[in-house]
């Protein structure tokens, strides 16, 4: 799903472009204050846009970071609200959680906005909700999770649904958090010795680090997850 996006965010990018005919791409990119090989990959939905560039683009064509990777999303007007938008009944036996946008390396947008675009809904089985989820969906969100930090436990493509109202670390678990610039999806324990914070990934190929609480932005807890796999 990580090159889906990227493939949607050359789709807008290559749009835009093509509305100045006449103007070089490296003399556009100096407007953006964009590096050109920059921008050159981002055309081609190759490397990792980093968050200040996409803030850049975004701001020379005047529109919102959201709409760079929502696809023709620049179509769209700057105070689209896709939470507002008509959304199918909620069949009997099922509850709807709102899915939002928290990917690493194509963030849109400043720490909040990041977090808070609206992609859609699941609808799941209340039973399976009330089980694993608790009581309180209110404050539930689904993100899909992307880098293999976490694999085998979760994957790349699993939809992880988090506690957004758990915005700080209170007990070991998986978590959602900003560090670094980037939304990762870390398992996070104390060291009482320190008073810091042991970032750890299941994956072996990903070392673990000690760091300090204000290093970290939580986002959510993860309650639960779902493999999605493809046949």
């Amino acid at each position: 799903m990580l090159k889906d996006i990227k493939q949607t965010l050359a789709e807008n990018l290559t749009a835009l472009l093509q509305r100045y005919p006449d103007v070089s791409r490296m003399e556009l990119s100096r407007r953006m204050d964009v590096a050109d090989g920059t921008l050159g990959r981002i055309k081609y939905a190759s490397g990792n846009p980093q968050l200040a560039n996409l803030v850049q683009i975004a701001c020379f064509f005047k529109l919102r970071p959201w709409q760079l990777l929502v696809k023709d999303g620049y179509k769209l007007p700057r105070d689209f609200d896709p939470s507002k938008q008509p959304v199918p009944k909620i069949e009997d036996g099922h509850v709807r959680i709102s899915r939002f946008n928290a990917r690493p390396s194509a963030i849109l947008g400043s720490e909040s906005e990041s977090f808070s675009m609206v992609l859609g809904h699941i609808d799941v089985a209340e039973a399976w909700a009330r089980k694993h989820l608790g009581v309180q969906l209110d404050s539930v969100r689904a993100v899909t999770v992307a880098g293999d930090g976490m694999s085998p436990t979760i994957n790349e493509g699993d939809l992880a649904f988090i506690d957004a109202d758990c915005r700080r670390f209170e007990t070991d678990g998986i978590y959602v958090v900003l560090f670094n610039e980037a939304v990762m999806t870390k398992r996070l324990s104390a060291d009482f010795a320190t008073r810091k914070i042991h970032v750890r990934s299941d994956n072996d190929k990903h070392d673990p680090q000690l760091v300090a609480q204000n290093e970290l932005t939580i986002c959510g807890r993860v309650l639960a997850w779902l493999t999605l796999r493809e046949h």
